[in-house]
Protein backbone atom coordinates (compact mmCIF):
# COMPACT_ATOMS: atom_id res chain seq x y z
CA UNK A 1 0.00 0.00 0.00
CA UNK A 2 1.54 3.29 -1.08
CA UNK A 3 0.91 6.26 1.16
CA UNK A 4 0.77 9.85 -0.02
CA UNK A 5 1.83 12.81 2.07
CA UNK A 6 -0.97 14.86 3.47
CA UNK A 7 -1.04 18.00 5.58
CA UNK A 8 1.64 18.13 8.21
CA UNK A 9 3.56 15.28 6.55
CA UNK A 10 1.02 12.69 7.76
CA UNK A 11 0.59 9.61 5.62
CA UNK A 12 -2.74 9.28 3.87
CA UNK A 13 -4.15 6.39 1.93
CA UNK A 14 -6.45 6.45 -1.03
CA UNK A 15 -9.73 4.49 -1.13
CA UNK A 16 -8.00 2.18 -3.62
CA UNK A 17 -5.37 1.35 -0.98
CA UNK A 18 -7.95 0.67 1.72
CA UNK A 19 -10.09 -1.55 -0.51
CA UNK A 20 -7.07 -3.51 -1.73
CA UNK A 21 -5.91 -4.01 1.88
CA UNK A 22 -9.34 -5.33 2.88
CA UNK A 23 -9.22 -7.80 -0.02
CA UNK A 24 -5.77 -8.97 1.03
CA UNK A 25 -7.01 -9.53 4.58
CA UNK A 26 -10.01 -11.47 3.27
CA UNK A 27 -7.74 -14.08 1.67
CA UNK A 28 -5.30 -14.27 4.59
CA UNK A 29 -5.29 -17.73 6.13
CA UNK A 30 -3.42 -18.07 9.42
CA UNK A 31 -4.47 -21.64 10.12
CA UNK A 32 -7.43 -20.65 12.27
CA UNK A 33 -10.42 -23.03 12.55
CA UNK A 34 -12.82 -22.99 9.61
CA UNK A 35 -15.51 -20.93 11.33
CA UNK A 36 -13.02 -18.15 12.13
CA UNK A 37 -11.60 -18.25 8.58
CA UNK A 38 -15.09 -17.89 7.19
CA UNK A 39 -15.75 -14.88 9.40
CA UNK A 40 -12.41 -13.38 8.37
CA UNK A 41 -13.17 -13.83 4.66
CA UNK A 42 -16.75 -12.57 4.87
CA UNK A 43 -16.01 -9.68 7.26
CA UNK A 44 -13.14 -8.16 5.28
CA UNK A 45 -14.73 -8.69 1.89
CA UNK A 46 -18.06 -7.27 3.04
CA UNK A 47 -16.13 -4.37 4.57
CA UNK A 48 -14.38 -3.73 1.25
CA UNK A 49 -17.73 -3.68 -0.53
CA UNK A 50 -19.30 -1.32 2.00
CA UNK A 51 -16.30 1.00 1.92
CA UNK A 52 -16.35 1.08 -1.89
CA UNK A 53 -20.07 1.85 -1.78
CA UNK A 54 -19.47 4.72 0.66
CA UNK A 55 -16.65 6.18 -1.44
CA UNK A 56 -18.59 5.93 -4.69
CA UNK A 57 -17.73 4.43 -8.09
CA UNK A 58 -15.08 7.04 -8.87
CA UNK A 59 -12.76 5.56 -6.23
CA UNK A 60 -11.73 2.85 -8.73
CA UNK A 61 -11.04 3.36 -12.42
CA UNK A 62 -11.55 0.28 -14.63
CA UNK A 63 -9.23 1.84 -17.21
CA UNK A 64 -6.31 1.27 -14.83
CA UNK A 65 -5.20 -2.40 -14.79
CA UNK A 66 -4.76 -2.60 -11.01
CA UNK A 67 -8.07 -0.88 -10.32
CA UNK A 68 -9.85 -3.15 -12.77
CA UNK A 69 -8.52 -6.28 -11.04
CA UNK A 70 -9.51 -4.94 -7.62
CA UNK A 71 -12.94 -3.93 -8.85
CA UNK A 72 -13.63 -7.25 -10.58
CA UNK A 73 -12.50 -9.15 -7.48
CA UNK A 74 -14.66 -7.25 -5.01
CA UNK A 75 -17.54 -7.24 -7.50
CA UNK A 76 -17.64 -11.01 -7.97
CA UNK A 77 -16.55 -12.28 -4.55
CA UNK A 78 -18.76 -9.93 -2.54
CA UNK A 79 -21.81 -11.17 -4.47
CA UNK A 80 -21.47 -14.49 -2.62
CA UNK A 81 -20.83 -12.81 0.72
CA UNK A 82 -23.77 -10.42 0.36
CA UNK A 83 -25.99 -13.36 -0.60
CA UNK A 84 -24.81 -15.32 2.45
CA UNK A 85 -25.31 -12.28 4.71
CA UNK A 86 -28.60 -11.42 2.98
CA UNK A 87 -27.53 -7.81 2.58
CA UNK A 88 -28.03 -5.57 -0.45
CA UNK A 89 -25.20 -5.80 -2.97
CA UNK A 90 -23.64 -2.43 -3.81
CA UNK A 91 -23.44 -3.31 -7.52
CA UNK A 92 -27.24 -3.12 -7.65
CA UNK A 93 -26.94 0.67 -7.73
CA UNK A 94 -27.07 2.12 -11.24
CA UNK A 95 -23.94 4.24 -10.76
CA UNK A 96 -21.91 1.06 -10.18
CA UNK A 97 -23.61 -1.01 -12.88
CA UNK A 98 -22.68 1.64 -15.42
CA UNK A 99 -19.08 0.49 -15.00
CA UNK A 100 -19.91 -2.82 -16.69
CA UNK A 101 -19.50 -1.09 -20.07
CA UNK A 102 -15.88 -0.35 -19.20
CA UNK A 103 -14.97 -4.00 -18.58
CA UNK A 104 -13.68 -6.23 -21.40
CA UNK A 105 -16.63 -7.45 -23.51
CA UNK A 106 -17.80 -11.01 -23.00
CA UNK A 107 -20.35 -13.24 -21.33
CA UNK A 108 -19.65 -11.93 -17.84
CA UNK A 109 -20.40 -8.33 -18.76
CA UNK A 110 -23.80 -9.28 -20.16
CA UNK A 111 -24.58 -11.91 -17.52
CA UNK A 112 -23.44 -10.43 -14.22
CA UNK A 113 -26.04 -7.62 -14.02
CA UNK A 114 -28.75 -10.31 -13.95
CA UNK A 115 -27.38 -11.68 -10.68
CA UNK A 116 -27.01 -8.57 -8.56
CA UNK A 117 -30.63 -7.99 -7.33
CA UNK A 118 -30.82 -11.20 -5.25
CA UNK A 119 -29.01 -10.12 -2.03
CA UNK A 120 -31.25 -7.04 -1.81
CA UNK A 121 -34.38 -9.15 -2.28
CA UNK A 122 -33.20 -11.53 0.45
CA UNK A 123 -32.70 -8.59 2.80
CA UNK A 124 -36.19 -7.31 2.01
CA UNK A 125 -37.71 -10.76 2.60
CA UNK A 126 -36.27 -11.26 6.08
CA UNK A 127 -38.58 -8.84 7.94
CA UNK A 128 -41.61 -10.60 6.42
CA UNK A 129 -40.23 -14.00 7.43
CA UNK A 130 -39.57 -12.86 11.02
CA UNK A 131 -42.74 -10.85 11.65
CA UNK A 132 -46.08 -11.32 9.94
CA UNK A 133 -47.17 -8.54 7.58
CA UNK A 134 -50.28 -7.47 9.44
CA UNK A 135 -51.37 -4.55 7.26
CA UNK A 136 -52.74 -4.47 3.74
CA UNK A 137 -49.88 -2.25 2.54
CA UNK A 138 -47.21 -4.62 3.87
CA UNK A 139 -49.06 -7.61 2.49
CA UNK A 140 -48.93 -6.04 -0.96
CA UNK A 141 -45.19 -5.57 -0.50
CA UNK A 142 -44.90 -9.31 0.18
CA UNK A 143 -46.83 -10.18 -2.97
CA UNK A 144 -44.74 -7.78 -5.05
CA UNK A 145 -41.54 -9.33 -3.67
CA UNK A 146 -42.78 -12.82 -4.52
CA UNK A 147 -43.36 -11.75 -8.11
CA UNK A 148 -39.85 -10.26 -8.24
CA UNK A 149 -38.27 -13.48 -6.94
CA UNK A 150 -40.25 -15.55 -9.43
CA UNK A 151 -39.20 -13.30 -12.32
CA UNK A 152 -35.57 -13.30 -11.13
CA UNK A 153 -35.36 -17.09 -11.41
CA UNK A 154 -36.97 -17.09 -14.83
CA UNK A 155 -34.51 -14.52 -16.18
CA UNK A 156 -31.52 -16.48 -14.88
CA UNK A 157 -32.68 -19.85 -16.20
CA UNK A 158 -33.63 -18.33 -19.54
CA UNK A 159 -30.12 -16.88 -19.81
CA UNK A 160 -28.56 -20.25 -19.01
CA UNK A 161 -30.69 -21.98 -21.64
CA UNK A 162 -29.58 -19.42 -24.23
CA UNK A 163 -25.96 -19.77 -23.14
CA UNK A 164 -26.21 -23.54 -23.57
CA UNK A 165 -27.76 -23.32 -27.05
CA UNK A 166 -25.63 -25.14 -29.61
CA UNK A 167 -23.03 -26.08 -27.00
CA UNK A 168 -21.46 -29.51 -26.50
CA UNK A 169 -23.89 -31.88 -24.87
CA UNK A 170 -23.66 -34.45 -22.12
CA UNK A 171 -21.47 -37.18 -20.66
CA UNK A 172 -23.39 -40.37 -19.90
CA UNK A 173 -22.26 -42.87 -17.28
CA UNK A 174 -22.93 -45.60 -19.84
CA UNK A 175 -19.90 -44.33 -21.81
CA UNK A 176 -16.92 -45.06 -19.53
CA UNK A 177 -14.44 -43.60 -22.02
CA UNK A 178 -15.81 -40.16 -21.12
CA UNK A 179 -14.56 -40.50 -17.54
CA UNK A 180 -11.16 -40.17 -15.89
CA UNK A 181 -10.94 -42.81 -13.16
CA UNK A 182 -8.04 -41.05 -11.47
CA UNK A 183 -10.54 -38.37 -10.43
CA UNK A 184 -12.37 -39.29 -7.24
CA UNK A 185 -15.72 -37.82 -8.28
CA UNK A 186 -15.63 -39.65 -11.62
CA UNK A 187 -15.05 -42.94 -9.83
CA UNK A 188 -18.13 -42.31 -7.72
CA UNK A 189 -20.61 -40.90 -10.25
CA UNK A 190 -20.13 -43.86 -12.61
CA UNK A 191 -21.29 -46.21 -9.84
CA UNK A 192 -24.57 -44.38 -9.20
CA UNK A 193 -27.71 -44.26 -11.34
CA UNK A 194 -29.13 -41.19 -9.56
CA UNK A 195 -27.86 -38.88 -12.30
CA UNK A 196 -27.16 -40.87 -15.48
CA UNK A 197 -25.93 -37.86 -17.49
CA UNK A 198 -23.76 -34.83 -16.72
CA UNK A 199 -23.20 -31.42 -18.25
CA UNK A 200 -20.24 -30.75 -20.51
CA UNK A 201 -19.38 -27.05 -20.59
CA UNK A 202 -17.41 -25.19 -23.25
CA UNK A 203 -14.81 -23.79 -20.86
CA UNK A 204 -14.45 -22.82 -17.17
CA UNK A 205 -16.05 -19.40 -17.75
CA UNK A 206 -19.12 -21.04 -19.28
CA UNK A 207 -19.26 -23.51 -16.38
CA UNK A 208 -19.00 -20.68 -13.86
CA UNK A 209 -21.79 -18.68 -15.46
CA UNK A 210 -24.12 -21.69 -15.43
CA UNK A 211 -23.47 -23.00 -11.93
CA UNK A 212 -23.58 -19.57 -10.28
CA UNK A 213 -26.87 -18.89 -12.06
CA UNK A 214 -28.26 -22.20 -10.79
CA UNK A 215 -27.04 -21.52 -7.24
CA UNK A 216 -28.68 -18.10 -7.07
CA UNK A 217 -31.85 -19.37 -8.78
CA UNK A 218 -32.09 -22.13 -6.16
CA UNK A 219 -31.69 -19.66 -3.29
CA UNK A 220 -34.28 -17.40 -4.92
CA UNK A 221 -36.78 -20.26 -5.28
CA UNK A 222 -36.27 -21.45 -1.70
CA UNK A 223 -36.82 -17.91 -0.41
CA UNK A 224 -39.97 -17.68 -2.51
CA UNK A 225 -41.18 -21.02 -1.11
CA UNK A 226 -40.53 -19.78 2.44
CA UNK A 227 -42.62 -16.68 1.75
CA UNK A 228 -45.45 -18.74 0.24
CA UNK A 229 -45.52 -21.01 3.29
CA UNK A 230 -46.07 -17.91 5.41
CA UNK A 231 -48.34 -16.11 2.93
CA UNK A 232 -50.18 -18.80 0.87
CA UNK A 233 -52.23 -16.19 -0.98
CA UNK A 234 -49.05 -15.09 -2.78
CA UNK A 235 -49.55 -17.91 -5.32
CA UNK A 236 -52.53 -16.00 -6.75
CA UNK A 237 -50.04 -13.40 -7.99
CA UNK A 238 -47.76 -15.99 -9.60
CA UNK A 239 -48.11 -18.20 -12.65
CA UNK A 240 -47.28 -21.40 -10.77
CA UNK A 241 -48.19 -23.20 -7.56
CA UNK A 242 -46.00 -24.01 -4.56
CA UNK A 243 -45.48 -27.52 -5.93
CA UNK A 244 -44.52 -26.24 -9.39
CA UNK A 245 -41.97 -23.84 -7.92
CA UNK A 246 -40.58 -26.62 -5.75
CA UNK A 247 -40.29 -28.88 -8.81
CA UNK A 248 -38.40 -26.15 -10.67
CA UNK A 249 -36.03 -25.86 -7.72
CA UNK A 250 -35.51 -29.64 -7.79
CA UNK A 251 -34.40 -29.48 -11.43
CA UNK A 252 -32.06 -26.59 -10.61
CA UNK A 253 -30.47 -28.50 -7.72
CA UNK A 254 -30.08 -31.49 -10.07
CA UNK A 255 -28.30 -29.28 -12.62
CA UNK A 256 -25.85 -28.24 -9.91
CA UNK A 257 -25.11 -31.91 -9.23
CA UNK A 258 -24.73 -32.62 -12.93
CA UNK A 259 -21.92 -30.04 -13.03
CA UNK A 260 -19.68 -32.29 -10.94
CA UNK A 261 -18.36 -34.15 -14.00
CA UNK A 262 -16.86 -31.00 -15.51
CA UNK A 263 -15.86 -29.14 -12.34
CA UNK A 264 -13.92 -32.10 -10.95
CA UNK A 265 -11.74 -32.18 -14.08
CA UNK A 266 -10.52 -28.61 -13.54
CA UNK A 267 -7.07 -28.75 -11.96
CA UNK A 268 -7.60 -26.06 -9.36
CA UNK A 269 -8.34 -26.27 -5.66
CA UNK A 270 -10.47 -23.13 -6.00
CA UNK A 271 -12.98 -25.03 -8.15
CA UNK A 272 -12.86 -28.00 -5.78
CA UNK A 273 -13.68 -25.85 -2.75
CA UNK A 274 -16.49 -24.10 -4.62
CA UNK A 275 -17.88 -27.44 -5.75
CA UNK A 276 -17.94 -28.62 -2.14
CA UNK A 277 -20.00 -25.57 -1.11
CA UNK A 278 -22.40 -25.94 -4.03
CA UNK A 279 -23.05 -29.67 -3.59
CA UNK A 280 -23.62 -29.11 0.12
CA UNK A 281 -26.24 -26.49 -0.80
CA UNK A 282 -27.94 -28.90 -3.20
CA UNK A 283 -27.96 -31.53 -0.44
CA UNK A 284 -29.73 -29.08 1.88
CA UNK A 285 -32.43 -28.55 -0.72
CA UNK A 286 -32.90 -32.28 -1.28
CA UNK A 287 -33.30 -32.72 2.49
CA UNK A 288 -36.17 -30.24 2.44
CA UNK A 289 -37.63 -31.80 -0.70
CA UNK A 290 -37.42 -35.30 0.76
CA UNK A 291 -35.33 -36.77 -2.07
CA UNK A 292 -33.53 -39.57 -0.22
CA UNK A 293 -31.69 -40.92 -3.25
CA UNK A 294 -30.33 -37.50 -4.17
CA UNK A 295 -29.31 -36.82 -0.55
CA UNK A 296 -27.22 -39.98 -0.52
CA UNK A 297 -25.66 -39.04 -3.85
CA UNK A 298 -24.63 -35.62 -2.50
CA UNK A 299 -23.18 -37.12 0.67
CA UNK A 300 -21.04 -39.56 -1.32
CA UNK A 301 -19.98 -36.85 -3.76
CA UNK A 302 -18.88 -34.60 -0.90
CA UNK A 303 -16.70 -37.43 0.40
CA UNK A 304 -15.16 -37.87 -3.07
CA UNK A 305 -14.48 -34.14 -3.42
CA UNK A 306 -12.95 -33.98 0.05
CA UNK A 307 -10.63 -36.88 -0.85
CA UNK A 308 -9.56 -35.06 -4.02
CA UNK A 309 -8.85 -31.86 -2.11
CA UNK A 310 -6.67 -33.79 0.34
CA UNK A 311 -4.91 -35.89 -2.33
CA UNK A 312 -1.29 -34.92 -3.11
CA UNK A 313 -0.72 -33.93 -6.73
CA UNK A 314 1.90 -35.21 -9.14
CA UNK A 315 5.09 -33.26 -9.77
CA UNK A 316 5.92 -31.44 -13.02
CA UNK A 317 7.17 -34.67 -14.61
CA UNK A 318 3.99 -36.54 -13.71
CA UNK A 319 5.80 -38.68 -11.16
CA UNK A 320 5.70 -38.98 -7.40
CA UNK A 321 3.59 -36.51 -5.52
CA UNK A 322 3.85 -33.01 -4.22
CA UNK A 323 1.73 -31.00 -1.87
CA UNK A 324 -1.06 -29.25 -3.76
CA UNK A 325 -0.78 -25.51 -4.03
CA UNK A 326 -3.26 -23.59 -1.96
CA UNK A 327 -5.77 -21.18 -3.42
CA UNK A 328 -6.47 -17.54 -2.71
CA UNK A 329 -10.15 -18.12 -3.46
CA UNK A 330 -12.00 -18.28 -0.15
CA UNK A 331 -15.52 -19.04 -1.38
CA UNK A 332 -15.03 -22.47 0.16
CA UNK A 333 -14.98 -20.80 3.57
CA UNK A 334 -18.70 -20.06 3.09
CA UNK A 335 -19.55 -23.74 3.55
CA UNK A 336 -22.94 -23.89 5.27
CA UNK A 337 -23.51 -20.13 4.99
CA UNK A 338 -26.42 -20.57 2.55
CA UNK A 339 -28.14 -23.37 4.47
CA UNK A 340 -30.73 -21.20 6.22
CA UNK A 341 -31.83 -19.78 2.88
CA UNK A 342 -32.81 -23.24 1.63
CA UNK A 343 -34.65 -24.49 4.73
CA UNK A 344 -38.05 -23.73 3.23
CA UNK A 345 -39.94 -26.58 4.96
CA UNK A 346 -38.16 -27.18 8.25
CA UNK A 347 -37.55 -23.50 9.00
CA UNK A 348 -39.83 -21.52 11.34
CA UNK A 349 -43.01 -19.99 9.94
CA UNK A 350 -44.47 -16.85 11.50
CA UNK A 351 -48.24 -16.68 11.88
CA UNK A 352 -50.60 -13.74 12.29
CA UNK A 353 -51.79 -12.93 15.79
CA UNK A 354 -54.74 -10.65 15.43
CA UNK A 355 -55.32 -9.38 11.91
CA UNK A 356 -58.01 -9.24 9.29
CA UNK A 357 -58.66 -12.77 7.88
CA UNK A 358 -58.96 -11.19 4.43
CA UNK A 359 -55.26 -10.29 4.64
CA UNK A 360 -54.38 -13.94 5.14
CA UNK A 361 -56.42 -14.91 2.10
CA UNK A 362 -55.00 -12.09 0.01
CA UNK A 363 -58.14 -9.98 0.11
Amino acid sequence: MQAVSGKGGKKQYTPRDVIASCLLMSVYNDGSPGEIRARNYATHLFGAAQYAQACGPNCLDPERPFDQKVLMWVRFQSLFVCTAKRKKFFWEERRWRDKEDRFPPGGSRDWFPLLVPLPGMLERSDPFLKKYASTSARMQQVFKLCVELDSYRERLLSWVETDFAGRPGIAAITDPENFDFEIEEHCFITTSSTFPTFHVFVNPAHAMRCIVSWILALISDCTLLRLIRTYPAATTYLNRSFREIEQKAYFTASDICKSVYYYSVLNSLAYAHMLFVFIDLAKTFFEEYGAEKEIGWCQACLIATKLRIERPSKDENGKGSTRRRGTLCRVGDLLGAFERACRYRSGPVVRPRECDPQLIEGG
